[in-house]
């Protein structure tokens, strides 16, 4: 009845709610991946990629099995959690038979209740599946310590060696953990170890043929991965290294990753920013959990305590050695890379629980109560987390659960209808699963905050949220034809029928400023949008008349009066060769400057180009076009030393003051009222006589007095050379009207005083 409870609760963490997986891009490259091996598409089909270091294929093998008879990840993930409640029972079986039946019990307990086990089980990637394979191991090398000794050496011929072939079995065992993960090669030197010491208690060589027969199978398991690899990448096995050695440093992480895997309720670990909430919501779990991680340690001084004994002995080498091997570690560590000692580590802490209980009995039922208090929290711990799952988006710490894109993309299949089929995604994670939902269908990826592509005779258009630049731009003119809730309540995937007109309807709807104009490969730009100031959304929507070359990118460029670049910025939401003619296409930047950037007046610039950056000409041979003026950049400090004035122009621009230095004059004005066009600021340094002496007419600094805003203070500088005892004079203009701005008494300037 225990061990059934047990295994309940194992299966429940680990086979519960699989549609609610975590399924990003990693998970969908695996499922894709599988799906390929179960339909024979060998051996490139076969190769699962992890870091930049291909990882052998077993785990593609194993999914495989399910991808034979569907196609829906869950089924994939419940092969996952399977091996791992298999193994939770080796742990049960291989304590009871070696350690007694409390031990094994306690051990299959705190396994089932550890929450980053069964996490492990629910994801679709190699290292997860190594548990079941490393509790094969740990039963194959407590086999062989146990098996008896060689007889006396007269009668050795009329007997087999016993647990002889177990070695072959451990060798195999310990294949398939390399096969899933590169990391298992930690305990090849468990296995030396191990072997080094059968041979010297049974005082012979017998175990050497079935290790060889053993390493011969795997190296026959290894070879077409191997052959598969260096023929596609002749330095792999350099790649490989290199990977792997890192910049050593000595460091304990091992032992630290460890424990936390053993003792951590796990689950607030994958909701990001809101793991305070989750553990605000869950905190009992917090202690408990404790209880695995001190078993194991108790576990472990008995295991040391007890080292002649060979059991004890094997089991201390397998957990202690790999964990020393790290103490001085180039790579960088991962929790999962020691998924392997899971089953090892747990019957640790089966032996410690034992221990305890055989020392203390009075403390027989306490301990079980405190175990079944373990499994009934993380059960309710878990049942908390797939619930907080759906109450709450998590978009970089989890994803979107699987049940929601199965949802969005079987409605997206059944509107396609033969129509294109694209998908807005922002980053790699929706853009694989995406590909994944969609396999067999043709459809386009677009950058969701890049733009959109809109198809000549009208198409299905799926958006993984609403939020998004390009969803805004499409619901100005177009309602959702389907929307799927998120967690949380407050975002929203949908899907979109893109009409055959929909560049003129969206155009409109954004209020984009007409322009007809043709670069010479066949682009149209039929409309843009800028705002007065950045930062902001630079929009533009463009016409393809004629195919265009699959390398055609749009670029946007913020230049300021003398040229210079302060903004440069590609717009390809979608990659040129998805580009017919008859489509549109509207492209959407974010755009702001640096912070260096000054206060004054810029150009957007749009233009195309293709390979090599060779930009698209325009008929009268020019390479870009200047669309839209605006304003951006950090406004100047206010001078210091300034000689206080007071003069209101045209009731809208104030001069605060002024300051004089060789060669210069700098001016001070405030913006009090809109300002309907670009005046002219004069300073004229006036003799004794009243004759002009010298002046300078210019609009302030590249900043003209039609892109002020009321409450801003501009900062003006005048090149002028004045003239000893002369005075100034300053006032605006219209340069095309050459009418002066006027002050309240109806002059038309201000005299700033006699100068020295």
């Amino acid at each position: 009845m225990a061990l059934t409870l047990v295994l309940a609760v194992a299966v429940g963490t680990r086979l519960g709610r699989l549609d609610l997986i975590e399924f990003k891009a990693d998970e969908a490259q695996v499922a894709g991946l599988a799906l390929d091996a179960a339909h024979g598409l060998w051996p490139a089909a076969s190769i699962a990629t992890s870091n930049g270091v291909d990882n052998p294929p077993l785990p593609l093998y194993l999914f495989a099995l399910p991808a034979l008879f569907t196609r829906d990840p869950a089924w994939l993930a419940a092969a996952s959690g399977l091996l791992d409640v298999l193994a939770v029972l080796l742990v049960f079986v291989i304590g009871r038979r070696y350690f007694g039946g409390r031990a094994g019990l306690a051990g299959a307990a705190f396994y089932a209740a550890a929450a980053y086990p069964a996490l492990f089980a629910r994801k679709l990637a190699g290292p997860y599946l190594q548990p079941f394979f490393a509790a094969l191991l740990l039963w194959c090398l407590l086999a062989i310590a146990t098996a008896s000794p060689l007889p006396p050496k007269r009668e050795r011929a009329r007997v087999r060696e016993p647990g002889r072939w177990l070695w072959a079995a451990a060798v195999l065992a310990l294949g398939a953990l390399v096969q899933i993960h590169l990391g298992a090669l930690l305990l090849a030197p468990v296995l030396a170890v191990l072997l080094a010491l059968d041979v010297w208690r049974r005082r012979s060589w017998g175990q050497v043929a079935p290790v060889l027969v053993g390493l011969g199978l795997v190296a026959a398991l290894f070879a077409p991965y191997l052959a598969y690899e260096t023929g596609r990448r002749p330095n792999f096995l350099g790649i490989v290294g290199g990977a792997a050695q890192g910049t050593a440093a000595w460091s304990g992480e091992a032992f630290a990753l460890l424990w936390v895997a053993l003792t951590s309720p796990a689950y607030g670990d994958l909701t990001g920013s809101l793991a305070g909430l989750f553990g605000a919501e869950s905190w009992p779990a917090r202690y408990v959990t404790l209880l695995s991680g001190v078993a194991a340690v108790g576990g472990l001084l008995v295991t040391l305590r007890r080292c002649r004994d060979r059991r004890y002995a094997t089991l201390a080498v397998l957990v202690l050695l790999p964990l020393m091997l790290t103490l001085r570690h180039g790579a960088g560590l991962q929790i999962h890379y020691f998924a392997f000692l899971l089953p090892a580590a747990f019957l640790l802490a089966g032996i410690g629980f034992d221990a305890l209980l055989s020392m203390l009995p009075a403390l027989r039922a306490p301990g079980f109560v405190a175990l079944a208090l373990l499994l009934a929290t993380q059960t309710i711990n878990f049942r908390h987390f797939t619930e907080f799952l759906e109450r709450h988006s998590l978009p970089d710490a989890y994803g979107l659960p699987l049940s929601y894109q199965q949802r969005l993309f079987e409605e997206a299949s059944a509107f396609a209808g033969g129509q294109r089929l694209l998908v807005a995604s922002s980053g790699r994670d929706q853009a694989e699963t995406a590909r994944y939902f969609l396999r067999g269908l043709a459809n386009s990826e677009v950058e969701a905050d890049s733009g959109l592509l809109l198809p000549k005779g009208g198409g299905v258009y799926v958006a993984f949220s609403r939020g998004t630049a390009a969803a805004h731009a499409l619901e100005v003119a177009l309602a959702p034809a389907y929307v799927e809730p998120l967690p949380g309540g407050r975002l929203q995937a949908a899907i979109y029928q893109l009409p055959a007109d929909a560049l003129g309807s969206i155009t409109q709807g954004m209020g984009l400023r007409p322009v007809a104009t043709d670069w010479s490969n066949g682009m149209r730009l039929v409309g843009v949008s800028a705002p007065r100031s950045l930062p902001a959304q630079l929009a533009a929507a463009w016409q393809v008349t004629a195919p265009v070359a699959g390398s055609t990118i749009v670029f946007n460029q913020l230049l300021d009066d003398d040229g210079r670049q302060w903004f440069d910025r590609d717009a390809v939401p979608v990659e040129g060769s998805e580009w017919l003619p008859g489509d549109g296409l509207i492209t959407l930047t974010s755009a702001a400057f640096a912070s260096n950037a000054p206060r004054q007046e810029y150009w957007w610039s749009l233009g195309l180009y293709q390979e090599e950056g060779r930009r698209v000409a325009l008929p009268d041979g020019a390479l870009q076009l200047r669309v839209a003026r605006l304003k951006g950049g950090m406004p100047s400090p206010p001078s210091a030393g300034l000689r206080s004035v007071d003069a209101v122009f045209g009731g809208a621009i104030r001069l605060q003051g002024y300051a004089l230095s060789a060669g210069e004059v700098t001016l001070q004005w405030a913006c009090l009222a809109p300002v309907d066009r670009d005046f002219t600021v004069f300073v004229h340094a006036l003799g004794a006589s009243g004759a002009v002496g010298a002046q300078a007419d210019a609009q302030p600094d590249h900043y003209p007095t039609s892109l002020w805003d009321p409450g801003e203070t501009i900062v003006d500088h005048h090149a002028l050379t004045i003239p000893a005892g002369a005075q100034l004079e300053v006032g605006l203009y219209d340069l095309t009207t050459g009418t002066r701005l006027k002050l309240a008494d109806g002059s038309d300037h201000v005299t700033l005083g006699a100068l020295t």
